[in-house]
């Protein structure tokens, strides 16, 4: 299961970097530059308050840890028998939890990325079937039929002037 995992996402990773230098191809044409994968900014405040509550416990765990006195946690942390957790095994599942969160931040910047830029290329993808392949072709029709035309109607009158 691992396996399969890993392959879905180098596809994944794959498709992200076609995409990606598909939409450096056309975002020149309308004078756009790349896209940010930036967050809300609600979510970015929900990130910076998660951050600084878990960073705020940390020091404040670390200073009682310096100081060895033992001080009650906002959050108090306890391990599946229900005894407590002693305040080292706590400032590194903190710390892990810190760390969880910054890339959990990373990931939803690099999702959105992600998604404008797929959304990106099928509007343009919609634009290049729907509107301009078909002015296109009728371009290349108006062409055939001025090129066809004229050279039947010279024919046409040189025949008939001779005869």
């Amino acid at each position: 299961m691992e396996a399969r995992y890993e392959e879905i996402r180098q596809k994944q990773d794959a498709n992200y970097e076609l995409l990606t230098i598909w939409n450096k191809v056309w975002l020149p044409l309308f004078l756009k530059n790349e896209f940010q994968g930036k967050l809300r900014r609600y979510r970015e405040t929900e990130y910076e308050s998660q951050f600084s509550a878990l960073e705020d416990e940390i020091a404040r765990l670390e200073a009682s840890i310096q100081s060895q006195e033992p001080i009650q946690s906002q959050n108090e942390l306890a391990d599946s028998s229900g005894q407590g957790i002693d305040q080292h095994e706590r400032l590194t599942l903190l710390k892990e939890a810190l760390r969880e969160a910054r890339l959990m931040m990373e990931h939803d910047i690099t999702r959105n990325y992600f998604f404008l830029n797929t959304f990106s290329s099928e509007y343009v993808a919609v634009a290049l079937e729907k509107y301009i392949l078909p002015l296109l072709y009728g371009l290349l029709g108006a062409v055939f039929f001025s090129v066809e035309n004229p050279i039947e109607g010279a024919a046409g009158s040189y025949l008939s002037t001779g005869s």
